[in-house]
């Protein structure tokens, strides 16, 4: 009987992302988060190559194997996504099923004070491909 080979076609890890635009500064706006969701984001200065630069938060959701990292799409006068220009700030989340916790946090954020916007992202051309395959190897 010949050996039979099965492959998943579905990907076990995705990316999602979020645009936020707010003026409060990162860390002030990482403390307003975690106050809202209830979570921990924390500073961490360990960032893949592109992100270096840029102010980045990140929480790991241990229960469901998530990893979030909340980025400033600004430093000094360079961007990480120039198309996002009215974006402040990037939630990513990388994990199975990478969209469903965003939709449900996204609600949430709009309630903060001082949030002005929180999108979906498309992950499919530009800056945000690219950061989506460097998040999810």
């Amino acid at each position: 009987m010949p050996k039979t080979v099965h492959k998943l076609d579905i990907p076990l890890h995705s990316a999602a992302f979020l645009g936020i635009s707010c003026a409060e500064p990162i860390h002030r706006f990482s403390w307003l988060l975690n106050k809202q969701l209830g979570v921990e984001f924390a500073f961490t200065d360990q960032s893949p190559e592109p992100i270096t630069p840029f102010a980045t938060f990140q929480f790991f959701d241990e229960e469901f194997s998530l990893h979030f990292m909340l980025i400033a799409n600004r430093a000094n006068e360079k961007r990480l996504a120039p198309e996002l220009k009215n974006i402040d700030y990037l939630l990513v989340c990388v994990g199975h099923n990478a969209e469903k916790p965003l939709a449900m946090f996204s609600a949430k954020i709009k309630k903060i004070d001082g949030v002005v916007g929180c999108y979906p992202l498309p992950a499919e051309k530009g800056v945000l491909k690219q950061l989506k395959a460097l998040l999810i190897k």
